[in-house]
């Protein structure tokens, strides 16, 4: 962690971090970073002119297992029918105005009801990073790139500190796990509450899916067997004006703000927000997972349909 200017701020305990060994060294896959900045307007654009190379060894993350990521028009095509881990992150500088979406683009679908979108209501006029991450059942052939839209700012920057990773999971994967984007949009008040009703039926540009472990109307996940799991949750809020808001990833309904798994806002904007969790976690056989939201003061708010989350099991 960097603070450019301040002298006294807190890593606060509710913070996580995690990590799980998905297959041999050689994996089909890819990690890359932006090659450049790029000067955005209103309207959709796609990243494109990434690298995987050219770190110094003592930092070296980036790499690209096998042929399927053009590095030219940012697409990665799936070599095989496959669930694949997907990860984006987008560093976006002076978008003072309007909103800035983020979305995991396939078939260039640009389906921000797909599970994999985050959204910006109110962006900084300096630096910001936006994320998303999930799982995705692709078809070979399929591709995945990585698409933002800005409403109404007409001059930002898509910062080169921006990355895209995809990698294919062992075929169990596939047969436990689903990817499930929100149906419903009640309206909340203060306290604890679970999204239900869920789709989870894919498309070209969606690639949702479920194995059957995943009840899409109570939004339950149930583990058929023991072992480590991967979760994503990107949520969206709208008119969430209070205090503070959470997202929580919960394991037989305990809202452990502990687990790792949790996001946190003290000032969202209050017109859309987005909130994002990812990690690993351990089940043992017939663990229930949930996704929890929480209001501390704002009896009056949404979860927009342009929500999802998914869990898949990695070992």
């Amino acid at each position: 962690m960097y603070a450019s200017s301040d002298n006294s701020w807190n890593v606060q305990g509710e913070s996580g971090f995690s990590g799980a060994y998905v297959g041999p060294l050689t994996v089909e896959g890819f990690q890359a970073d932006l090659n450049a900045d790029s000067r955005r307007g209103t309207g959709w654009y796609e990243s494109v002119n990434w690298r995987i190379s050219g770190q110094s060894s003592s930092v070296a993350t980036l790499f690209r297992n096998g042929n399927s990521f053009n590095t030219a028009n940012g697409r990665y095509t799936a070599p095989v029918d496959g669930t694949y881990l997907v990860s984006m992150n987008a560093r976006v500088d002076a978008a003072a105005s309007g909103y800035i979406r983020l979305v995991s683009s396939i078939n260039s679908g640009r389906n921000y009801n797909g599970g994999l979108h985050s959204l910006d209501g109110n962006p900084s006029d300096g630096t910001e990073t936006m994320s998303v991450a999930g799982i995705v059942m692709l078809k070979k052939g399929d591709y995945i790139s990585q698409f933002l839209y800005s409403c109404c700012d007409n001059s930002w920057y898509l910062q080169h500190e921006s990355g895209f990773s995809v990698t294919l999971l062992h075929d169990q994967s596939g047969s436990v796990g689903f990817m499930a984007d929100l149906s419903a949009s009640p309206l909340y008040g203060r306290g604890w509450f679970k999204p239900t009703s869920y789709n989870t039926h894919g498309s070209s540009s969606s690639r949702l899916f479920n194995s059957g472990h995943f009840d899409d109307i109570t939004g339950t996940f149930r583990a058929p067997l023991a072992g480590i799991y991967f979760v994503a949750a990107n949520y969206r809020f709208d008119s969430a004006c209070g205090v503070y808001f959470r997202v929580q990833v919960a394991i037989n309904g305990n809202t452990d703000n502990n687990n790792g798994l949790m996001a946190i806002d003290g000032g969202p904007a209050c017109d859309y927000a987005s909130f994002n969790v990812e990690g690993m976690m351990w089940l043992e056989e017939n663990d229930r997972v949930e996704v929890w939201v929480y209001s501390d003061s704002d009896n009056s708010w949404y979860t927009n349909t342009e929500s999802g989350w998914g869990v898949t099991l990695i070992s």
